[in-house]
């Protein structure tokens, strides 16, 4: 044995070497050799030397030195090892930490265990996250949802309401913001995200690195960033802004000066810090052309979705093609080439014999609670034909609707009862989706009576008033859409409806005055009238909730809803500098924007 503690000595610096070769001569397991090896250096200064040669076995039960295994015993399953030569492992105890020689580095054990950065680890006990030292002491004593890894002293953390934060290494919060979501710093900068879905970076104390937001964002890396807006993705700089004014559907971040990126025609190109092009690596999968000419020919999914919604084919999916074509009246040859059309717009899939309905698809049934059926006839019909009159509403900034059919929406509307209901039931959804979380983004405890201004079927009120009890609520409508109302639905939800005109004294006052997707239906000039009319209706500190897309100075969305509200209503969509004008002519100035999902906000207004 003697012998061989000098032949260790002679060759420490190529020990994994040596070991092979006593394996081979005397056929001892390399654990055995491990712990001679232990009797000459600590246990750092084996994994200092040999980190970088252990592996993971491919079972995943234990872990390899060169090939050979790195002790006797074998686990349920093992993570790699990391500074101060411990790796997470499970067994039939439960998940702990084993240093190189397989034996637990402490008695506790967990439901999860991960790996050790900056001396500490995360850890799972029966749902409770929290950080332990190599010892398997807790650095503190709150426990979390989830824990991340230290990097530079810094961890962050998710708490039991659903926030991000960091901690140091006591614990504490280095800062009193929290968010939907966080990442590690790096270099002394992290990513975090809003309750809004918006990106920005925060310095260790919380503060911002830049004032702009963003829809995805990621790190510093050499200085740059890669950020998404709505236009797609780019590099942008310490201050927040974008190194070049194209937008890509991926990047890579810079390399050594140069990055990978996708354009939106498929092309894989290289990119220099300025965005000058100066490699190609693959060539556009699809041309500018064949873009536009797919563009040309978008009224071929309107209606391709418009006849399989009255065929009424999606109510009887998921279904075999034999007794679809049983039970759709058109011939089945054509049936075939119909659901071929559907499947390439993503709407279904076929399954063996079987036709099924795509995560997508199931919102053009009848029955689903959130179904866009009749909006895909609303679409498809009145709609679909008053556009074909653009050019006209270009020319004279006015509404085309009239010119297809002789009177403006509305009072075509009110003389078509079943058209009427469909576009009813299309805004139903709109609002079901797109007002669900209205009533968490602001605080009306201190109010008493809410109006909902134009407000349909009271999609938005109810969702209000559910949240908070204590309002008494009013609904005013055409009178056409207040007959459609039931009596009894509206005194189950404690509303009070009556028939209203939005450009006449209105029958009741409130102290918060809803005006949701209304006033892009109108002119400026008759935008500042209802909002005259809602300033009159409003009681002392009360405040108006003006709720509309604002579009953004320097990006395109929501430019063809702009154009669908000259088409339709002779209305548009605005900024909110337009918005804050406009008040301002009504004697009403804006206080604030909250954003809502996609580009809705609630713009509040008070005098």
């Amino acid at each position: 044995m003697s012998s061989l503690i000098n032949i260790l000595k002679l060759v420490e610096k190529s020990f994994f070497r040596v070991a092979q070769k006593l394996l081979r001569l005397n056929n001892r397991r390399l654990s055995n050799i491990g712990k001679i090896w232990g009797n000459l250096r600590s246990k750092n200064q084996i994994f200092n030397q040999l980190q970088y040669k252990i592996v993971v076995a491919k079972d995943h039960t234990h872990h390899l030195l060169d090939g050979i295994p790195l002790y006797n015993r074998r686990f349920a399953s093992v993570l790699k090892y990391h500074q101060p030569g411990l790796a997470p492992v499970v067994d039939e105890s439960g998940a702990y930490h084993v240093d190189v020689y397989g034996n637990p580095a402490y008695p506790n054990r967990y439901t999860r265990t991960f790996g050790f950065y900056d001396g500490k680890a995360a850890v799972n006990s029966d749902g409770e996250w929290f950080h332990i030292n190599s010892q398997g002491e807790r650095l503190y004593k709150e426990n979390y949802c989830w824990c991340g890894n230290y990097q530079d002293g810094v961890s962050v953390v998710r708490d039991k309401t659903g926030n991000y934060f960091h901690i140091d290494r006591a614990g504490n919060k280095l800062y009193k913001n929290k968010f939907a979501y966080a990442g590690d710093f790096k270099d002394g900068i992290a990513a975090v995200q809003n309750d809004e879905g918006l990106c920005t970076h925060i310095y260790l104390d919380g503060k911002q690195v830049h004032e702009n937001w963003y829809q995805d964002l990621d790190v510093f890396h050499k200085g740059f960033a890669r950020a998404k807006d709505l236009q797609g993705w780019c590099h942008i700089n310490i201050s927040g802004q974008p190194m070049y004014s194209e937008r890509y559907d991926n990047v890579e971040p810079f390399y050594n000066g140069f990055a990978r990126v996708e354009d939106r025609y498929g092309a894989l190109l290289i990119i220099d810090e300025t965005g000058k092009l100066v490699q190609t690596l693959k060539e556009r999968s699809s041309s500018p052309l064949q873009q536009l000419s797919a563009n040309l020919v978008g009224y071929w999914k309107t209606q391709t979705i418009k006849a399989a919604v009255e065929l009424e084919i999606f109510e009887w999916l998921p279904n075999d093609e034999t007794t679809l074509k049983s039970k759709i009246n058109v011939p089945p040859s054509l049936l075939t080439r119909l659901l071929r059309a559907l499947q390439e717009l993503g709407l279904v899939f076929k399954e063996n014999i079987q036709w099924n309905l795509t995560e997508k698809g199931i919102f053009l049934k009848k029955d689903h609670s959130l179904s866009l059926a009749d909006a895909a006839l609303h679409w498809a019909t009145e709609s679909y034909f008053a556009w074909s009159k653009l050019t006209y509403s270009l020319k004279t900034n006015q509404p085309a609707y009239p010119q297809k059919y002789g009177k403006s929406i509305f009072d075509w509307l009110d003389d078509n009862p079943e058209a009427l209901k469909c576009y009813q039931s299309a805004l139903k959804t709109y609002s079901e989706h797109d007002y669900a979380n209205v009533a968490s983004k602001i605080d009306l405890s201190e109010k008493k009576r809410i109006i909902d201004a134009a407000g349909g079927k009271g999609i938005l009120l109810k969702k209000i008033m559910k949240k908070n009890s204590h309002l008494e609520g009013v609904l005013l409508e055409r009178p056409l859409v207040v007959k459609n109302i039931l009596s009894e639905e509206a005194k189950s939800q404690n509303l009070i409806v009556h028939e209203f005109d939005l450009f006449s004294k209105w029958p009741a006052s409130g102290d918060a005055i809803f005006l949701s997707r209304v006033l892009h239906d109108w002119s400026d000039e008759k935008c500042i009238n209802i909002l005259k009319m809602a300033k009159e209706a409003l009681l002392a500190n009360g405040t108006i909730y003006v709720i509309e897309i604002l579009l953004g100075k320097n990006n395109s969305h929501g430019g063809m809803l702009d154009l669908n509200m000259l088409v339709l209503t002779g209305g548009m969509e605005r900024t909110k500098e337009h918005l804050a004008l406009l008040a301002q002519s009504a004697g009403l100035k804006v206080t604030k924007a909250i954003p809502l999902e996609g580009l809705n906000f609630i713009i509040s207004m008070e005098r």
